[in-house]
């Protein structure tokens, strides 16, 4: 089988416009959004607040993404970065070709002029072109960020030249994106220094090469070492921070990231973020991490072949009848299950998460255990197995998961979750009317027509399960069911008004 695979973009991604007000458009292919997947989804179009800021910070990530920070080559193709939209920041996100830096710039509301953000998430083209243009923007100049292609230029363009790239097979990338999350979500703040001492601190980290060193608190600032001690956050790597460079004049501060001071040496990893104006550019070096993940006793997830790479994101159907095969298992009091020692009921909870979330920047664990009718804990496990397929990332800065979905196409697995089985089952069957414009859906079922409201919020519907449990146990099949066929698309769709 081969390693590589090709994706499409309707045209090179560029800076066009005049040098008085520059258009920066990037090109997206691949995308997975609210309403399904599609080839190349539109995410924004506005002005940034902060234009050079902006274009340095896409630069750093760009770079990463073609930079080789490993002597050796293993070959593999370069993975064109990520770009995921939610309703209040724009997120890029960037894996080195070597696999040994993670990058990712948080564009955030700030930092869009309040132009409204479509949800979704995509691959968006890098090339030689672009990097010289974004290093020709000027702060005195103000910068039209487009995310995506205009739609008539899209639509007309799938039957014209289109840019193919040869891409990685998506689990060559997935588990490396899903380290940086694990990685970032063990550690916590341990430094912050203002923008003079982060630029003198960023100098020093550029002449110090490929080196491990230890970085240290020192009368209000950090200092490096190159002896550890056991209140030091390591750096596997100096050198990979060289592209902190492209942002110094801009920061506003600088802070570091690392494991707890108790676990000493044993914690490798550490996460490195440039504070800019309305935006955040974070850095994860990937070298010599598996240290961390395992200094607490615990070790990353990451699966191995294309079957298992997502956790499992499917529901467990129900009757309408007075028995409830269920009602243990996934009951919203069960809070003695363990999902770490019930793999399975883990996979079954994430597989019920991913049908629930919708691009949010940042999850409420204990919101989305109401909405999910289980435990805090097991919300918590099952957002990490997430983490592992590449459905959730982790923001250090707000400790906090967000949603995104790594466009990979990787094949879907069969649903375990009982009510998702059920869910599916009355998807594929036709018995789901959506009404988009209203949000609601009629869901037919064992000869009854159930009414659902709200698809994009808490969800209600007619039938006897909602009736007697009022969400506290979770989603019904037939809300599961609406879910699915609006990301997916409509079964069946109500008849258009004829005109007269």
């Amino acid at each position: 089988m081969s390693d590589v695979r090709s994706r499409t973009y309707v045209r090179p991604s560029a800076v066009t416009g005049t040098r008085t007000a520059p258009v920066l458009g990037l090109e997206t292919s691949g995308g997975a959004t609210p309403t399904g997947t599609a080839r190349h989804p539109h995410f924004y179009s506005g002005v940034l607040t902060a234009s050079q800021a902006a274009a340095v910070g896409l630069l750093a990530v760009a770079d990463v993404s073609r930079t080789w920070y490993r002597e050796e080559h293993p070959g593999r193709a370069v993975l064109d970065p990520v770009v995921t939209g939610h309703d209040d920041r724009l997120r890029f996100e960037a894996l080195s070709p070597c696999r040994g830096l993670y990058a990712r710039l948080d564009i955030l509301g700030d930092g869009v002029n309040g132009a409204r953000i479509h949800r979704g998430s995509a691959h968006f083209d890098v090339n030689d072109t672009l990097l010289h243009a974004l290093g020709r923007v000027r702060s005195r100049r103000p910068l039209h960020l487009r995310v995506g292609p205009v739609l008539p230029a899209a639509r007309a363009a799938l039957d014209g030249p289109n840019v193919r790239k040869k891409v990685p097979s998506p689990q060559l990338p997935l588990r490396d994106f899903a380290e940086a999350q694990a990685v970032a979500s063990r550690l916590g703040l341990r430094a912050e220094v203002p923008r003079l001492r982060a630029q003198r601190l960023v100098r020093a980290l550029a002449r110090q090469g490929d080196v491990r060193l230890w970085a240290t608190t020192v009368n209000g600032g950090l200092g490096l070492s190159a002896v550890p001690s056991p209140s030091a956050v390591p750096l596997p790597d100096a050198g990979r921070l060289e592209v902190l460079q492209r942002v110094a004049l801009h920061m506003t501060s600088l802070r570091l990231y690392g494991p707890p001071a108790a676990a000493g040496h044993a914690g490798a990893a550490s996460a490195w973020e440039a504070v800019l104006p309305g935006m955040r550019l974070t850095l994860v070096p990937l070298s010599g991490v598996h240290a961390s993940l395992t200094a607490d006793g615990r070790t990353p997830t990451a699966p191995d072949t294309e079957s298992d790479t997502h956790a499992d994101t499917d529901v467990h159907t129900d009757t309408d009848t007075d028995t409830d095969p269920d009602a243990g298992s996934d009951s919203g009091s069960d809070a003695c299950t363990d999902a770490d020692a019930d793999p399975e009921q883990g996979r079954q909870d994430a597989e019920l998460l991913s049908v629930l979330l919708s691009w949010e920047s940042r999850i409420d664990p204990a919101a989305l255990a109401e909405q999910a009718g289980l435990t805090v804990a097991r919300t918590r496990t099952a957002l990490a197995l997430l983490v592992d397929a590449g459905r959730c990332g982790y923001d250090a800065a707000e400790a906090a998961y967000f949603h995104r979905e790594l466009p990979f196409h990787l094949r879907e697995p069969e649903p375990r979750h009982p009510r998702l089985v059920d869910a599916r089952a009355l998807v594929e069957a036709g018995a789901v009317t959506l009404n988009r414009r209203s949000g609601t859906a009629t869901v037919a079922s064992s000869g009854t027509v159930h009414h659902i409201r709200e698809l994009h919020g808490r969800r209600t519907c007619t039938c006897l399960w909602w009736s007697r449990h009022q969400g506290v146990r979770g989603p019904c099949e037939h809300g599961l069911a609406a879910v699915a066929a609006l990301r997916n698309g409509p079964t069946r769709s109500r008849p258009a008004a004829r005109r007269p």
